[in-house]
């Protein structure tokens, strides 16, 4: 198992491991038959638990198999192939609908191919073909499988999870930089990956470490510890080499938590969805349906955590009298506006049988339009809604005002149709990605970085390629602080390079608005961002530039696999339940090749859940810290374990 910090050159590492000991042709290789070393703090433990695998393979290779996310094939291969003199490893990237029949390219030449790269959805579809097709991506002995980001597979029970188990080889690593993601469990796919007995075996480690641990022993943690000692390969930006030098130097990180009050009006309606949750949660606790009814419980807390980002962002239930809806949502659906348009132009007698398509066409060219006022091409298009006339956002604000000045009616510019106030207006954007469904709030449920994976995501692709927002923008505790935060730096530097990470793709959305109103240069990168275009979009950020750029990063796509180092300014707008994850982010920016400090901002909204979910994330810590010493004792120890096992140990969340 290697645990690996982000940032630490993981690929590279690997890299040199393969062409430093590429496999033999099978007729060369000689079975390894040696005993392993035991060492002297292992378990003893009795021999029946460790029995010699006896298995025969159809066929061996002398490839490596690297599984990996889907996002990180082409990084693995352009960095294997550059770390590489032409021509002495031949890389082999199996992936994707036309990726060809692996068995009929193995039968060819088996011994042509160092590496084959594949990703986890591959596997597990191709694992579900297994016992009728004698699938040869399971049959094959490969010379050694790395699992990257092997955390995917922490559900013992998942489809990667299954598939992994049934891979085949001598050598095998599970590459992480968080092997316990939110339990001591999740060590289980790991180990079992590894076939490290008698631990692979799910009602052993149950008994040892599972059961003890959940009736609070804490030789539950030492007997992780002593396992981990046989298989762990660790490698942190804090250690040091024998000669007591940072095995790697990076320049400092400043990580700060800005706690922030809501305003009145965010707090009524917080409390409000709160204390629903609450009575909702202590009702089913009360009947003994807790166990049943998780799935609706998490919703409740998802929406609370949306509505710590924005109001907007918690979609109202009709039957149920909750939030304030001053707070109204300024997306608009398309095809309502354009049904109020024809309305207003059946009044007049103006309309034709195709006129909302013609409209639907007009606000999603393309082409360069000419606006009406300055006569130039137009800059962030505003629609009048009564006659779906279009001008420059500057030019009919400032048309608007010098009317109201002279106590004049707002009119439209080009065909005088009135009243038009400035509160009437939408502002019209263009999607940069693929679409998804803006029509009102989206739906409760599936809203964070997962969306990548729900069919759901993706509108037909008759859905209009826009999306209309109200003029009357209303910001949020935590996109004013954002807000100020962008001004300072602008004033500061005016080349400055910022991540911004969400886990949730409409907060996302309203950053766009401000962005937008704040005249910056902005990049996305989420779940529906193309593959193809997620390098050239990062290319972009990183180019030289005289102005300043953002980047907007949705958690689960941005937190893994890419090199910002552009950039060393990160604010993280929400909170996950595992810091190791929200690291992971950060060490996009902090890593080797960053040559300047790094300052991290988490935004915390006091008095929220998301106070909670840090006590969450510090018991989490404490888990993996402790499981990940050498054993020994330090003055943390029992800190660490009151925090893990719930006791009263919480300190001033704010004096972090």
């Amino acid at each position: 198992m290697f645990f690996l910090e982000m940032g630490m050159g993981k690929t590279i590492m690997l890299s040199s491991l393969i062409q430093t000991n590429l496999g033999e042709k099978p007729e060369e290789q000689v079975p390894a038959t040696s005993d392993q070393v035991i060492r002297s703090k292992q378990l003893r433990l009795d021999a029946t638990f460790r029995p010699m695998a006896k298995a025969s393979f159809s066929q061996r290779s002398r490839a490596t198999l690297i599984v990996a996310p889907a996002s990180l094939i082409d990084q693995w291969a352009s960095e294997i192939s550059r770390s590489s003199r032409k021509g002495t490893v031949n890389v082999f990237v199996w992936h994707g609908s036309g990726r060809g029949d692996l068995g009929s390219m193995i039968d060819c030449d088996i011994d042509a191919i160092d590496v084959v790269i594949t990703s986890y959805g591959t596997l597990s579809s191709e694992h579900s073909t297994m016992e009728r097709t004698n699938n040869p991506l399971f049959q094959i002995e490969w010379f050694r499988i790395v699992l990257d980001e092997a955390h995917n597979i922490k559900l013992r029970t998942n489809k990667a999870a299954l598939a992994a188990f049934d891979l085949k080889s001598p050598r095998k690593w599970a590459v992480t930089g968080t092997p316990i993601v939110n339990r001591l469990e999740d060590l289980y796919s790991l180990l079992r990956f590894l076939k490290y007995e008698p631990w692979s075996d799910f009602a052993f480690f149950r008994s040892m470490i599972t059961i003890p641990f959940l009736s609070r022993d804490p030789k539950a943690i030492e007997i992780v510890q002593v396992i981990l000692e046989s298989v762990l390969l660790r490698r942190e930006k804090t250690m040091k080499d024998r000669d007591g030098n940072m095995i790697v130097v990076l320049p400092d990180k400043e990580v700060k938590y800005e706690y922030l009050e809501f305003s009145p009006l965010e707090r009524a309606i917080y409390d409000d969805l709160y204390h629903k949750a609450k009575s909702s949660f202590e009702s089913l606790d009360a009947r003994g349906l807790v166990g049943k009814s998780y799935t609706h419980i998490l919703a409740k807390l998802m929406k609370l955590r949306r509505a710590v980002l924005h109001p907007s962002l918690v979609s109202y239930d009709p039957d149920d009298d909750s939030p304030d809806p001053d707070f109204k949502d300024e997306r608009i659906n398309v095809k309502e506006v354009i049904k109020m348009i024809a309305e207003n132009k059946e009044r007049s007698g103006e309309i034709g049988d195709s006129f909302e398509e013609s409209v639907l066409a007009g606000l999603c060219t393309d082409a360069e339009e000419e606006c009406p006022i300055c006569m130039d091409v137009m800059n962030e298009p505003m629609l009048l809604p009564r006659c779906s006339h279009k001008c420059c956002k500057d030019c009919i604000l400032a048309f608007l005002y010098n009317r109201a000045e002279k106590n004049e009616e707002g009119v439209c510019p080009t065909c005088r149709t009135g009243p038009v106030k400035e509160e009437d207006l939408f502002e019209i954007l263009k999607r940069k990605k693929t679409v998804k469904m803006i029509v009102g709030i989206k739906p409760e449920g599936n809203d964070d970085e997962d969306e990548e994976d729900d069919p759901m995501a993706e509108m037909p692709s008759s859905s209009p390629a826009v999306e209309l927002r109200r003029n009357d923008f209303q910001s949020s505790t935590k996109l004013n602080a954002l807000i100020k935060h962008l001004r300072r730096l602008r004033d500061q530097d005016p080349c400055f390079r910022v991540i911004i990470f969400s886990q949730f793709t409409s907060f996302l959305d309203l950053i766009e608005v401000v962005m937008q109103r704040e005249n910056l240069t902005w990049y996305r990168l989420d779940g529906t961002t193309e593959i193809r275009k997620r390098q050239k979009t990062i290319a972009e950020f990183s180019e030289p530039s005289r102005k300043p750029k953002v980047f907007l990063l949705s958690l689960k796509v941005g937190g893994v696999g890419l090199n910002l180092i552009s950039a060393n300014h990160v604010f993280m707008m929400d909170c996950w339940w595992n810091a190791a994850i929200e690291n992971q982010a950060i060490d996009r920016v902090h890593r080797i090749g960053q040559s300047r400090n790094v300052y991290v901002t988490h935004f915390i909204v006091s008095g929220t859940i998301e106070t909670r979910i840090l006590r969450i994330q510090k018991r989490k810590t404490a888990i993996i810290k402790e499981a990940f010493k050498d054993g020994s004792k330090d003055s943390d120890t029992i800190d660490n374990l009151r925090i893990m096992f719930g006791d009263e140990y919480e300190h001033d969340d704010e004096n972090q």
